[in-house]
């Protein structure tokens, strides 16, 4: 799964990693003669759902919206 962001405020350090472990896995599906699936990790549909779905995180772990350290997708 890529996780590729353009949002300011979110940690973008895993998406050139998550590219390195995609090459990886690319020789091994050669090298041992397996498919790979590609998948995506959904966890809304529409966009202007991002919010909803934000405000939602916070509830299930008890955290504010400002704060800097909660959970975000």
């Amino acid at each position: 799964m890529r996780h590729e962001t353009t949002d300011p405020e979110a940690d973008r350090s895993a998406f050139p990693l998550q590219q390195k472990v995609i090459e990886v896995l690319k020789k091994l599906s050669v090298k041992y003669n397996v498919k790979i699936i590609a998948t995506n990790d959904v966890h809304f549909i529409n966009a202007e759902d991002a919010e909803a779905h934000d405000r939602l995180i916070c509830i299930n772990t008890a955290k504010d919206i400002d704060d800097p350290n909660r959970l975000r997708y």
